[in-house]
């Protein structure tokens, strides 16, 4: 269980050795006065006398028309009704041909942002809607001390295949696996607990012994060096499913995450934790996809559906991608290979806070620099479906929300933020191919305007403002004009800009 139980915590360690940095700075999120765009009344004077597209308070647009009432966000950016622009640097050529995704709302406020443990109402809310309320359970190890936990199927099963990894020229005598173990001394552990229970009567045909675990959530989670931890199985429609529950906060670690992955009945999770996100992956996986009966749409349908079972009315789904179960293949368990075991698609939900939704992104804020000690992740919900049904949820990092003020902040119009835009990508991707001979192409299809969690460095509280994120593919070339790369997914952001002021924000570093 110790793997089990550690492996969300090895996996932000790993996510965040390889996080590279883009571009940081928030500015400076606090307003003054002037700068604040005060919410109107219905039917008030203020209202009518905006002036039409509101062209004389927020500047004319270099887009065409500007889309929109005059009481709503996007006439105060005079976003135009598409972003199209062509520019061309040496090896790097910029594109756009963007719809916008611009929420109805008259204004957009901050946000304050604190982390919160998950708590009992969480777990229950969960467990009632997608299983059933069904009882927590484990192996009852105690009672399976002789064979630790494994019951005679699997103790076979696990001889059989250390055999063939020694028959495949694996030396006997040498360490194996993440133990000082010998191959041969694993196999001789294997064959001892076999012969023990085999010894009293015990054949295939044996259960596991199991027990009921209290389903319990501590009132205030943990903190400092206590990490509340809760796990076991829940059966539900005839499947069993791996429940995993971390509660932890202290100076250097905010990780709250709440996981449920079906179990095979092998003895094996199938732990869809990896989307298809690049062009190559779902062009490798091309074959697996078109073989499995899903169907994109229903799978958004099922999301929804859940949520409403679940009463999370602040939350609404986003759209989903493919995600792929791995296994390892070859006989060497420790070798790293893998190969697609099955197929699922992912739905993406995310919040809603007064009609402006907070983006997901597959940049997660688990980036640190040499001078940043706080890992603090986005929140993230997302359902996994298979052709079995459901096959993983996943909810991590929840927060309380608080308003900062009752005014609305001031937007800068579209035209700034495009300027920006392409100054700043231009500049970035300059920087980065310089002097390679590689050349890259972008086109931007969308462009959004959302909430994101932002926060100072080291900092364990956050805020939530209104930024621009562009999408689009990234098709990169060597030398020879041959494509080497694409990155095309939706939920790559290729740049993010504070809508208030025009910095540029590092989604890798939350800042």
């Amino acid at each position: 269980m110790v793997g089990k139980k550690m492996r969300k915590a090895f996996l932000y360690l790993a996510v965040m050795g390889v996080c590279a940095a883009v571009c940081q700075g928030c500015g400076n999120i606090v307003q003054t006065e002037e700068e604040l765009v005060i919410p109107k009344e219905e039917g008030t004077e203020e209202q009518t006398d905006m002036g039409g597209d509101g062209a004389e308070l927020y500047g004319e647009a270099q887009d065409g028309p500007a889309r929109g009432t005059a009481d709503n966000v996007a006439a105060q950016v005079q976003a135009p009704e598409r972003y199209q622009t062509e520019k061309k640097d040496g090896n790097i050529m910029l594109r756009a041909d963007a719809e916008f995704e611009i929420p109805d709302v008259p204004g957009i406020k901050l946000m304050k942002v604190e982390a919160r443990f998950f708590t009992q109402e969480d777990y229950d809310t969960v467990n009632a809607a997608l299983f059933d309320g069904g009882k927590l359970w484990d192996r009852d190890y105690e009672a399976m001390a002789e064979t630790h936990g494994f019951i005679v199927a699997e103790l076979k099963t696990r001889i059989e295949f250390l055999e063939e990894v020694k028959a495949g020229g694996v030396d006997g005598d040498a360490p194996y696996g993440d133990t000082d173990k010998t191959l041969n001394q694993r196999i001789a552990e294997c064959q001892a607990m076999l012969e023990t229970v085999e010894a009293k009567g015990m054949t295939e045909s044996m259960e596991p012994v199991i027990k009921e675990i209290p389903a319990i959530v501590g009132q205030n989670g943990a903190s400092g060096d206590d990490w509340f931890q809760l796990s076991g199985f829940v059966t539900s429609k005839e499947n069993d499913y791996s429940i995993y529950m971390l509660n932890h906060m202290d100076d250097e670690w905010l990780l709250t995450e709440f996981a449920a992955d079906r179990h095979d009945g092998r003895g094996n999770y199938q732990y869809y934790g990896n989307s298809l996100i690049s062009y190559d992956q779902m062009e490798d996986a091309k074959e697996n996809i078109e073989s499995v009966q899903i169907q994109p749409e229903e799978m958004l349908t099922r999301a929804k559906d859940a949520l409403e079972q679940m009463g999370m009315e602040h939350y609404a789904v986003q759209g989903g991608e493919y995600f792929a179960c791995y296994k390892a293949v070859g006989t060497d368990e420790t070798d790293g290979k893998t190969e697609i075991d099955r197929i699922g698609y992912g739905v993406h939900v995310i919040r809603m806070v007064d009609g402006v939704p907070v983006n997901y992104t597959h940049q997660n804020a688990c980036g640190m620099p040499d001078d940043e000690s706080v890992c603090w992740p986005f929140e993230e919900m997302r359902f996994v479906y298979d052709e079995d049904g459901l096959a993983s949820f996943y909810w991590s990092d929840s927060y309380e929300i608080e308003a900062l003020s009752s005014e609305y902040v001031f937007l800068l119009p579209f035209s700034d933020i495009r300027n920006i835009f392409e100054e700043m990508i231009m500049k970035m991707k300059r920087d980065i191919f310089n002097g390679t001979g590689d050349s890259l192409e972008m086109n931007i299809d969308k462009v959004c305007l959302n909430y994101m969690r932002i926060r100072e460095k080291n900092a364990t509280e956050g805020t939530l403002i209104p930024v621009w994120d562009f999408f689009g593919t990234q098709t990169y070339r060597n030398s020879n004009g041959e494509v080497f790369y694409i990155q095309d997914s939706e939920y790559d952001s290729i740049l993010t800009i504070n809508a208030m002021d025009g910095t540029v924000i590092d989604r890798n570093f939350g800042y």
